[in-house]
């Protein structure tokens, strides 16, 4: 049965429990978990910290591609810092690579000294960056060996991070002006060359200029090809830029796309193809408009480009919807902005292509008019040309290159130092959080040993151990003098239990007409005998007459409990047949009422087995069953001899005795199995000796609250 008060296992009770059963060891671990940890985090070399705060400041974006040559554009605006970026460039190889290259020779000589093989990337682990919620900056953090270590290594990061991120912003302008310088060059050599041909040329004809007729034809002309020399130039710088774009997003771990354009969506393919086509025709008109004389300003020019303009801001906006085959791109990263960039240039090389096929067909119909003019005019005419439209060319490149040398000269990093790095502080080893670490250390210790324990231990400390064993628990006594017999005179905690016992085993017989019950244990020493005095004592209580019978033929005990003497006895009753009166002691059941006899071992028996599987035994058995109501047989321990298996078939139920801190659960699962093999009904278990303490003593021994002003009056047959 399970009786109230019994802890769960899990429940906070529980693990007071484990705590007050396993205090010692439990302490012991504590300590010496304690002082392992304490003493080791003591020991750990010391750590010093220094700290810088940055501040990023807004930053121009890469070039646009439509402001390299085009005459109406402008130098990007700017943008808000990515502080993932910052973050990712700052913990960098790179950037680490850079700072080693700066440090002292002292300052290297020390890392090198506690470092991997590779000194970079210890320098690289030792920076800690994190960003300062909702603002944009974030602080830098270097941890180091020594205090001054720590100090040079956060100074050096604040002095080459700005020249490392100016760096990489001003690479886009610097691809552009080295293309320009190059085209610089190339058309500077062909200027000369075209100069020097229109002079000779002059010489040797001895015409000094053309005619009038033929100088508009001429200006004309000059001013398409002009702009055709001006369109294809432009085109390959954008082509160049194209190309540099495509490099930093697969650097960077976007898609890996062809120059001419990206995957897109299916929702998006066919929109931004007739944007594009939209953008091509009207380009050719507007070309078409520039080239008959209207100025760029005039109604319908601004017209067309406004919408010009217009489509390259609405292809610009469908950027975020590139990429779904090779997976999405987040649109604040830096990878969306150069795809957004990218897809502008796109656009900006469809427009171009439509103004160069504008310009090349009226070119052409320029060149069949001026086939029409005498041989000597048409070629000096050509000189001219080709003269003009080079310089015209030089001039705006030579422009360009000096707007690209002021923007990369006027770019300044986007970084401003909020706190220069102090002096290092020490931070490990921090003996209040190493306290803390290892008390906290020490007390999950403690209480994990403590459940092992517990758990390994197979000793019964408890009645609920008992049940979660899974045996039947009959009743839990509590500790009390022995030699005070019988102790259900008064109205104890112990007398109490013994009362609990006599009740629940007629429940776990599943009748009244319980007979004959054998008291066991499965070792020695675990007080069977007490138990079985006690029962009797209060069996008698109740007005049945009672007979206890000591059953232990090996140690005999119960004469030495009741002072009687222990001849003559069973043994000589049955064997000698001496009178049953004549061995009987009779014996008070504490209020004076005479229900209990007791029968002593009687003479030693060479052979208790045997006397106990006896046909004598069996029939004197049954003859008292016809005179008592109920007969209490105490015997020896089951695993300790094999008389008790052999008496315990004839019995009507066996009650196990177990005693607190002494049993062995896997003794009394053996003393169980024995029982039940020889076909004996095994009603329980006693919790024998438990001390009732905390839960166990409010709910189950508190018994004074409720008979304090009861006297107990045995029930009259």
């Amino acid at each position: 049965m399970k009786e109230s008060g019994q802890v769960n296992q899990g429940t906070i009770g529980y693990y007071l429990e484990v705590v007050s059963r396993r205090a010692r060891v439990m302490v012991l671990v504590l300590v010496a978990s304690f002082l392992a940890v304490f003493v080791g985090l003591a020991r750990q070399r010391p750590v010093f910290q220094s700290s810088a705060m940055l501040f990023l400041t807004q930053e121009g974006t890469a070039l646009e591609p439509t402001l390299v040559l085009n005459s109406s554009g402008r130098w990007p605006a700017s943008q808000r810092p990515l502080l993932a970026n910052h973050i990712e460039l700052l913990r960098s190889y790179a950037l680490a690579r850079l700072v080693w290259d700066t440090l002292p020779a002292e300052v290297r000589e020390a890392v090198v000294a506690t470092s991997t093989p590779d000194p970079v990337l210890t320098l690289k682990r030792s920076v800690v960056v994190r960003a300062v919620r909702d603002a944009d900056v974030v602080r830098l953090t270097v941890y180091a060996r020594s205090s001054t270590q720590a100090q040079a290594i956060c100074q050096g990061y604040l002095d080459a991070y700005p020249k490392f991120i100016l760096q990489r912003n001003c690479a886009d302008i610097r691809a552009v002006k080295d293309f320009i310088q190059a085209q610089l060059t190339t058309v500077a050599g062909r200027l000369d060359s075209a100069a020097a041909e229109l002079a000779a040329y002059q010489r040797r004809t001895g015409m000094a200029d053309v005619a009038e007729k033929t100088r508009a034809l001429l200006d004309q002309q000059n001013q398409v090809w002009a702009r055709l020399y001006n369109t294809e130039a432009e085109a390959r710088a954008l082509r160049q830029e194209l190309r540099w774009l495509t490099a930093r997003i697969e650097s960077l771990g976007g898609v890996n796309s062809s120059s001419a354009g990206f995957s897109l969506d299916n929702t998006a393919a066919p929109l931004v193809t007739t944007l594009r086509r939209e953008l091509a025709q009207l380009e050719t008109e507007r070309t078409s408009l520039l080239v008959q004389g209207y100025a760029a300003d005039a109604p319908r020019v601004a017209a067309l480009t406004s919408r010009i303009a217009a489509l390259k801001r609405e292809l610009t906006e469908l950027a975020p919807a590139f990429t779904t085959a090779t997976g999405a791109v987040d649109g604040v990263s830096q990878v969306a902005a150069l795809f957004q960039r990218r897809e502008l240039v796109t656009a900006e090389l469809v427009r171009l292509a439509a103004q160069e096929s504008a310009l090349t067909r009226t070119a052409d119909q320029l060149e069949a008019a001026f086939s029409q003019l005498p041989l000597q005019a048409q070629e000096l005419a050509r000189h001219y040309r080709l003269v003009e439209a080079d310089r015209q060319l030089y001039t705006l490149l030579a422009q360009r290159y000096e707007e690209a040398r002021i923007q990369e000269a006027g770019r300044i990093a986007p970084v401003a130092v909020v706190d220069l790095p102090g002096k290092g502080v020490q931070v490990q080893p921090n003996h209040r959080n190493n306290l803390l670490l290892a008390l906290i250390f020490g007390l999950v210790a403690a209480l994990g040993t403590g459940l092992v324990v517990d758990r390994l231990d197979t000793v019964v400390r408890r009645p609920d151990d008992l049940e979660r064993q899974g045996f039947t628990l009959l009743a839990s006594v509590p500790r009390f003098a022995n030699g005070q017999l019988p102790i259900v005179q008064g109205q104890s905690a112990a007398a109490e239990a013994f009362r609990v016992l006599r009740t629940n085993l007629v429940f776990a017989a599943g009748s009244p007409d319980l007979k004959t019950v054998l008291v066991t244990s499965a070792e020695k020493g675990e007080g069977k005998s007490t138990v079985a005095a006690n029962l009797a004592a209060v069996t008698s209580q109740s007005g049945m007459r009672t007979l206890l019978i000591d059953g232990d033929l090996r140690r005999p005990r119960l004469h030495n409990f009741y002072g009687k003497k222990k001849r003559p006895g069973l043994t000589d009753v049955v064997l000698l047949n001496v009178p049953l009166e004549q061995a009987l002691h009779k014996s008070a059941d504490g209020s004076g009422a005479t229900n209990l006899d007791i029968l002593c071992a009687g003479t030693t028996h060479p052979a208790p087995t045997d006397f106990l599987n006896s046909a004598a035994l069996d029939s004197f058995l049954k003859q008292l069953a016809s005179r008592y109501d109920r007969i209490i047989i105490d015997t020896p321990p089951v695993l300790v001899a094999a008389d008790t298996p052999v008496l315990a078939g004839r019995a009507d139920g066996v009650v196990l005795v177990a005693r607190m801190g002494k049993s062995d659960s896997r003794g009394l699962a053996a003393a169980q199995k024995v029982l039940t093999q020889s076909g004996a009904k095994v009603l329980g278990v006693v919790a024998n000796e438990f001390n009732p303490r905390g839960r166990y003593g409010y709910y189950r021994y508190h018994y004074h609250s409720y008979y304090c002003n009861y006297r107990y009056q045995p029930t009259a047959h």
